[in-house]
């Protein structure tokens, strides 16, 4: 018998930042800082990988956690696990580590080209994500991969994706009920006008004795008011659509203006 999938889960996202290039010196023509340098930014940019997406989905009512190696390899530390830095002089102590096949396969090959591989002892469960964060440099420029279990150069974020994505619907669903209001303001503003113009136009009719002239006037009047505020409510529609629009980037932005005032360049784990 054929198995039949009856329950579909959306866990996460996954932040997959496959490269980040850049053209760095130091001041002082110094190699070791320079390799520091790589080493720090190197880090931070993972630890980016987890606070980001953290910021940018979080509410007060589902607050979402992110992964990625720096954060592993912080919590690991937290928890009293051992965190390992294996070369070809220790490689031995991998013996000692519990990752997945994958992963201990490629810190094996990294390891036996001559590159350094930071990791911790043991998978981690956060939130419902097991697995490990690892680092593998090259010792003489200090540039690497910052990876998690799972192959992903980069970062996991575990939320409430349903409770998310009732909030988004919400969002849209409330700007479609803007929209409709304003066009329904539109029309019922259209429908004023037209019966102001035909009173006048009738009242000009009879004053004037089917006076061409005043009736030609009064259609004139209806149609054009009609036409004006009929465009006026489209109009309204969009200038609405266009602040929550405003609205939505505004709040993204300061996540991530808050996100750089509050990181700290010079963490190390």
């Amino acid at each position: 018998m054929n198995p039949i999938p009856r329950n579909v889960l959306f866990s996460g996202v996954v932040m997959d930042v496959d490269q980040v290039s850049s053209n760095t010196e130091s001041v002082d023509n110094c190699y070791e800082e320079w390799v520091a340098f790589n080493r720090s930014s190197g880090m931070r940019s993972s630890a980016y990988e987890h606070l980001i997406p953290e910021r940018l989905f979080s509410t007060e009512e589902n607050p979402a956690e992110g992964v990625s190696t720096a954060k592993a390899l912080a919590l690991a530390m937290a928890q009293g696990q051992r965190v390992y830095t294996l070369t070809q002089d220790n490689s031995h102590n991998l013996s000692q580590i519990t990752i997945d096949s994958e992963a201990r396969t490629e810190i094996q090959n990294a390891i036996q080209r001559g590159y350094e591989v930071t990791v911790h002892e043991t998978p981690l469960n956060v939130n419902g994500w097991q697995g490990s964060g690892y680092a593998i440099i090259d010792p003489e420029n200090g540039v690497g991969a910052y990876k998690i279990s799972g192959g992903a150069s980069g970062g996991s974020l575990f939320f409430d994706f349903i409770g998310h994505l009732a909030t988004i619907i919400e969002a849209i669903a409330f700007l479609g009920v803007l929209g409709d209001l304003a066009i329904k303001i539109g029309k019922y503003l259209g429908a004023g006008a037209g019966i102001l113009g035909f009173i006048f136009g009738l009242s000009s009719f009879i004053e004037r004795c089917i006076d061409a002239p005043a009736l030609a006037a009064g259609v004139f009047v209806y149609s054009a008011v009609q036409i004006g505020l009929a465009a006026l409510g489209v109009l309204l529609s969009v200038t609405l659509i266009g602040l929550f629009a405003i609205v939505l980037i505004s709040i993204a932005v300061n996540y991530v203006v808050n996100l750089a005032i509050s990181a700290n360049p010079n963490c190390k784990e």
